[in-house]
Parts: structure tokens; sequence; C-alpha cells
């Protein structure tokens, strides 16, 4: 080992999809209010008809790309020239790998904190711990329907399946010493797939947030809950693509939602 790396050690990070492999994923998704997918959706990104939020916690207990690791994530549906997808507010590890790729190869916002998550038969439950505060926690119960009416066709109606659906990220960097994002602002999308399915089960679900000025999942309040769903297959993080260019005067707002307020002055 080196801090050089080899020829053969650079490919392998060069490469153009890493997989999860066995991921357990249970998500839950409810609607909000569409006031709030407006002020948190970095512009060109719009909101769609529906304030769909999804959130899930997540195992992966093999990976390609370094140790096991969970993780943990909130989401906002939305579309860019008419295409829908999901934008991340906030993603959470418990690895600093998982954080270090997942930042500057994909732009999803990563933090590390401590993520518990069991399963036990048809029930998951799953929590979210930064500077001493459970801020999110969730609870599936797969022997329940949704919680809504037609909730799964809710999901599928909006396109808002992670499995088939781009992520829309934002990629950039800083001015050497100042702190300052620098040209350009690039929104990209991506697509994740997957393999070897073992289970996906729809539920009822349930949500808890915990005030954080560290990590305001809050913000997302639930107006309207509408179900659960639990998968368990290989996933596959393939590359993506330039979009357009973003202004940098008018992302700067949601530029540094990774870090933590500063303390007063």
């Amino acid at each position: 080992m080196s801090f050089i790396k080899t020829k053969k050690e650079v490919e392998r990070i060069q490469r153009s999809e890493f997989t999860l492999f066995g991921a357990k994923l249970g998500f839950v998704y409810w609607l909000t209010n569409m006031d709030i997918v407006k002020k948190l959706l970095p512009p060109p990104l719009e909101p769609i008809k529906e304030p769909l939020v999804l959130a899930y916690i997540a195992d992966f207990p093999k990976i390609s790309f370094g140790l096991p690791y969970k993780e943990g994530a909130i989401f906002l549906a939305c579309h860019y020239q008419n295409i829908t997808g999901l934008y991340c507010p906030s993603m959470i590890v418990t690895h600093d790998i998982a954080m270090a790729g997942g930042r500057e190869f994909f732009g999803f916002p990563k933090k590390i904190a401590d993520i518990n998550m069991s399963i036990e038969e048809s029930f998951i439950r799953g929590s979210i711990n930064r500077r001493g505060i459970d801020f999110f926690s969730l609870e599936i119960d797969l022997t329940d329907d949704s919680n809504a009416a037609k909730a799964g066709e809710i999901l599928m109606s909006l396109r808002a399946n992670p499995a088939g659906t781009p992520y829309y990220n934002f990629m950039y960097q800083y001015c050497p010493g100042t702190g300052k994002i620098k040209e350009p602002v690039n929104l990209v999308e991506f697509y994740l797939g997957s393999e070897n399915e073992e289970a996906f089960d729809y539920g009822s679900g349930d949500v808890k947030f915990q005030h954080s000025i560290f990590d305001p999942w809050y913000e997302v309040e639930v107006e309207k809950m509408l179900g659960s769903f639990y998968v368990v297959h290989d996933t596959i993080m393939r590359s993506g693509k330039i979009l357009t260019e973003v202004d940098v005067e008018s992302y700067a707002p949601y530029a540094y939602k990774m870090w933590d307020p500063l303390p007063d002055e």
C-alpha cells in the first residue's frame, strides 16, 4: 500500500459502476406541504404535481468499493425538463469512504452519523443519531396495508420509484481558501440499477422527527403518510452525466447543506 496508487488500483477506482450487494432498504413515503418543496428545491429543479417525499434507512452488508456501512437519506420528488426524478437534500452514512465516494463521485450531500436498523420478520425499524439527537426514525409494518389508498399507484404514477428514476444532484468545487463556490456548478443526473431481487413488499409506515439545527429533516413535515416498502437486492450505482450549468450566485444558499451552523461570533 502507498499514497501513490498503481495503474491497476486507479483503474479499479475509475470504474463506471459501483455495486452494493444484498442491499436492504426500508423506504417510507409521504406528502408534505408544497411550499416546503418549493423552498428546498434548487433551480432549475421544479416541483411535480404532488409534494412527494421519500426517505430510507438501509444496510449495505457487502460493497464493491470498501467496507460495509449503513445509510439514510431523504428525497424530494421533482422534475427537470419534464423528467421526474429525485433530489436529495441530505444523506447520512456510517463510513468515511462511503461519504467521500458519494460526495466526490456522485454529488450526494453526505455526513457521518450513527444509524441503527433492525429487521424482525415483517417489521423494520431504524433511526439516525447525530450530535446526540435521534433526528429521524422510521417504522415499517409489512403485515399491514399502505397508510393511504392507492399509495403504490401514487408512487409509480409519479415515476418516483428509486429503481428507475433519475437522481438529480449538484457538483461543484470551492475557491482555494475562501469557502466560496466557483464556476461551474453542474446539475447532474444518475440512475441506479438493481439485480438479484430477493424481496419487495409494501406496508404501512411511520416516521418521527426530533428537532435538530444540525440536521433539519423536520423541515420536510408529514401532511399525509402514504406508506412504505422494503426491498432486498443488489444496487448498482451507474455513471451519470452533466445536464446543465447553474448560476453560482443563485445556487449559493443551497451549497452548504453539508455544513453545520457556525457558532455565533
